[in-house]
């Protein structure tokens, strides 16, 4: 009788152990998800560097498409073309408000 209650005492504790131990089921689980986490932002970031090496590809190869990005980017315009800057309020009065 009592080498039974011993038995059933050392299977509850390796029950406990294997569920809530350092390595048990609830840290297996823990670890999926974040593996599962880490597998979505990998994805993401292929998605976006595939996106960019077809951008760069483009400013490349592309001789209108680097001229409209470089107007885009440094706000310039060729000596006949006139420029049009549209300054967004909303966005201005958060930069007046930032310095402060």
């Amino acid at each position: 009788m009592k080498g039974n209650i011993i038995y059933i005492a050392i299977i509850i504790l390796l029950v406990f152990y294997f569920v809530f131990g350092s390595n048990g089921l609830l840290k297996y689980n823990e670890l999926l998800d974040i593996k599962v986490s880490y597998e979505q932002q990998i994805n993401e970031l292929e998605i976006k560097i595939s996106e960019l090496e077809k951008r760069i590809e483009l400013l490349k190869k592309d001789k209108e498409y680097l001229e409209t990005e470089i107007k885009k980017e440094l706000n310039m315009a060729k000596p006949n073309e006139d420029l049009y800057i549209i300054i967004d309020e909303q966005t201005d009065s958060n930069r007046d408000n930032s310095t402060d």
